[in-house]
């Protein structure tokens, strides 16, 4: 399993009831909720580096790209840069990406990150066993298995290696 671990922010927010219900207060709320799970969740994980990507756009007009909320560290993108491409670029960009996990729900972020080498795991990873994701895989989804999975990243792949991203 990874050292490093990146989340996909808001949805990973979206999809964990408690965090969710934080968003009634505000987005900071939620994303101050979220780093304080991740906080909690990483004692047991005392090596690892935890990072959350947040999209700059929603996040309240914020001055600053790079914080540090309840001890991780919370990167806030750029107006016209998505969380999505962020992730990819910190796989791609990495020393070892068979080091980094991705935690998202989102299929262009896994099949991204997965295409350069992460691993990833969907947000109920940060979970306590027993709790359930909000809108976890339906039967549909199931569908969707692990034959037809890797087909998804491997034409991903190929289409980064036509742009040349890897």
């Amino acid at each position: 399993m990874g050292k490093i671990f990146i989340l996909d922010g808001y949805n990973v927010i979206y999809r964990i009831p408690e965090l969710t219900s934080k968003l009634k207060e505000s987005l900071a709320a939620a994303r101050g909720a979220l780093a304080m799970h991740v906080a909690r969740w990483k004692r047991s994980r005392a090596d690892a580096q935890v990072v959350i990507v947040f999209d700059g756009r929603d996040s309240d007009l914020m001055d600053y790209s790079r914080t540090n909320i309840s001890g991780i560290d919370c990167i806030f993108t750029h107006d016209r840069e998505a969380a999505d491409d962020r992730i990819i670029g910190m796989v791609r960009d990495s020393e070892d990406p068979s080091d980094v996990t991705v935690i998202s729900h989102d299929n262009r972020v896994r099949s991204g990150s997965r295409a350069h080498g992460a691993r990833v795991e969907y947000p109920a990873f940060l979970q306590k066993s027993g709790k359930r994701t909000v809108n976890p895989p339906t039967r549909a989804n199931k569908v969707f298995n692990a034959k037809k999975d890797r087909k998804v990243t491997d034409y991903y792949e190929k289409y980064l290696r036509g742009k040349g991203t890897i």
